[in-house]
């Protein structure tokens, strides 16, 4: 598939004009981040989750677009792009040449920085799961290394790559995982909204689940944070020899129930168990808490779980899998938990289907994070009956049974992750419909290996693309993203610092003054900025 493709140049440039127009009501930055290098040397990545990750940025103010991309420079991209080869083993089965005997016995895998990007405090953060993030410049997307959050983080710990932003309250929310022989710590940080360069945690809790756990995503309401444990096993002798990757190693048990563990946010209350139906999920919607107590959610279900095996093949996993037979059928679902007493320490669940359309990356308005929402935004599959790529995007009505608008593009063209962002000025509870706003993207064609920004009516989605914008290179598949209303940038300093930069690092200075960096002080590219 065309869309895995290694993108070949960092750039930044004006983007010229496309079809249609960006809206003047529109100003901020998106931010993507997702995998973009698909070979080291002449070794190849066969699985894309092991594929270092690239930040691309798009500002917009005043009808006009800037975009920029860099790879994220972890310490392990700098040393596989030194001696032109594979010298990791990748979480989904990428491995060193050499076979079992060149990779028994080593547990530690590259973090590659390539699932989601977020902006808070002034930072810019890569994030990926399996280890700690990597702080960016917003206006030159450089790396300056590993981010430890004031030294709250420690070398090895991780941290998830699905933070919450919870509307009501402004505070950035997230956890980290830490998983041992018999049970996974899950540490849940809650950080207070600050100017820039401040800090302050607002709240932490850490508490234990029982066996393997798999969270890529999780669920904040007003009273908990909610985590599901799907029904999987997991076998480490193939990793510890050298013949799989970890995530190679779990197979799903659907003779299980799931387990929901709902964890209050008093930091006091015993954490609640709720057994549920057998089912997988990467992604959750949103959630919230109605008055009767009744704690609401929407996930992105599947009724079985397929993370790929690549081992021993020849070629990448995108070249062998049937999509339609293999990858299971994903669909919006929502899930509705009643308290059975008083002192709500038990819950029975119902679910509801919301949309029978295949759907993934779902988004919410941000205006109504972790607190009641009407729109869920999706990328949709083309396909009602077996799974496919996600080619359009699709607006569901959760209040409205059956309501959906949905746009698939040609079938060359395939959407990423799409973003709903409310219009410049908006103010959460000011009274505008919660769909006042655009849903933004970048959309891949596969005929021609090239990528466009594309912004939407988020009224009428149907409609297609109010505005397509061709980028300068070739942007492949990604994953998450975010927008940053208000931050822009003088375009013309960053093509200039962004060219800088890359000279700079090409030189392999090791020091640069951020005197007009999103940050403002001056970084070592190799430290753990604990002070920060």
């Amino acid at each position: 598939m065309a869309g895995f493709s290694t993108c070949t140049k960092e750039t930044a440039a004006e983007l010229l004009e496309g079809s249609g127009t960006l809206p003047l009501d529109l100003e901020g930055t998106y931010f993507r981040n997702g995998h973009a290098k698909f070979e080291v040397g002449k070794e190849l990545i066969k699985h894309p989750f092991d594929a270092d990750g690239m930040i691309s940025a798009v500002s917009i103010k005043d009808g006009k677009a800037l975009f920029r991309n860099r790879f994220v420079s972890t310490k392990g991209y700098k040393k596989e792009a030194k001696f032109k080869k594979i010298l990791y083993r990748g979480a989904f089965g990428t491995q060193r040449e050499g076979g079992m005997f060149s990779n028994i016995f080593d547990i530690k895998n590259k973090n590659v920085a390539n699932t989601n990007v977020v902006y808070w405090a002034g930072r810019l953060l890569a994030l990926w799961e399996g280890g700690l993030p990597h702080l960016m410049e917003a206006d030159s997307l450089r790396t300056l290394g590993e981010y430890k959050f004031k030294g709250l983080l420690k070398t090895g710990d991780t941290f998830s790559a699905h933070p919450r932003a919870e509307a009501s309250t402004g505070r950035l929310i997230n956890f980290s995982a830490a998983q041992g022989g018999k049970s996974c710590a899950i540490t849940i940080y809650e950080f207070m909204p600050g100017a820039e360069k401040e800090l302050s945690l607002a709240a932490q809790r850490t508490f234990e689940v029982p066996g393997f756990v798999f969270f890529h995503d999780f669920i904040v309401t007003k009273n908990y944070y909610i985590f599901n444990q799907a029904p999987v096993d997991f076998n480490a002798v193939p990793f510890l020899l050298g013949q799989r990757g970890p995530a190679e190693c779990i197979t799903y048990a659907p003779s299980r129930p799931a387990m929901l563990y709902l964890v209050p946010r008093d930091g006091v209350s015993p954490v609640v168990q709720v057994p549920v139906d057998a089912h997988f999920n990467f992604h959750f919607a949103n959630g919230f808490e109605e008055e009767d107590g009744k704690v609401v959610f929407d996930v992105v279900k599947c009724d079985n779980m397929l993370l790929g095996v690549v081992s021993g093949n020849s070629e990448p996993i995108w070249k062998t899998v049937d999509y339609g037979k293999e990858v299971p059928f994903s669909t919006l679902v929502r899930y509705t938990l009643t308290p059975s007493n008083s002192e709500k320490s038990a819950f029975t669940c119902t679910t509801k289907t919301l949309s029978k359309t295949q759907v993934d990356f779902t988004s919410v308005s941000p205006f109504v994070s972790c607190s009641k929402h009407r729109y869920v935004y999706a990328s949709s599959g083309s396909d009602s009956k077996q799974s496919s790529p996600v080619q359009g995007v699709i607006k569901i009505d959760t209040q409205q049974e059956g309501k959906e608008d949905v746009w698939i593009g040609q079938k060359h063209e395939f959407l990423g992750e799409n973003i709903f962002v409310p219009k410049k000025g908006a103010v959460a509870g000011a009274g505008q419909d919660e769909d006042d706003g655009y849903v933004l993207s970048f959309l891949f064609n596969g005929r021609t290996k090239s990528t466009e920004f594309v912004a939407f009516d988020a009224k009428n989605i149907k409609q297609g693309p109010i505005a397509r914008l061709p980028l300068p290179t070739l942007v492949p598949f990604g994953l998450h993203g975010s927008f940053v209303p208000g931050l822009t940038f003088n375009n013309e300093d960053v093509i200039r610092r962004h060219t800088a930069v890359l000279g700079i690092d090409s030189k392999q200075w090791n020091a640069i003054s951020g005197g007009f960096s999103g940050i403002g002080l001056k970084y070592e590219i190799e430290g753990g900025y604990d002070s920060m």
